[in-house]
């Protein structure tokens, strides 16, 4: 029962944020490696997108020698 309602959550999850283009994402990438380096920043945190957000998770995995920090649920909270 708990798998099914995480899987139905994750899959409504997937359906309501805004996928972004090739461009778009090339175009975010950049300007985020370009803020960190300019401001010497060495770490991101970030979180998943809900809601009608922008599924920022794909530009994310583009950027290169920046530590990023993702939220993870631990078993005991679930």
């Amino acid at each position: 029962m708990k798998e099914q309602l995480r899987k139905k959550f994750l899959k409504t999850r997937k359906d309501r944020y805004f996928i972004l283009d090739k461009k778009k994402r090339n175009f975010i990438s950049n300007k985020l490696k370009q803020i960190c380096r300019n401001n010497k920043i060495k770490k991101l945190g970030f979180y998943y997108p809900t809601n009608y957000e922008i599924d920022i998770l794909s530009v994310l995995f583009k950027i290169k020698n920046i530590d990023l920090y993702l939220p993870v649920i631990k078993k005991k909270m679930i």
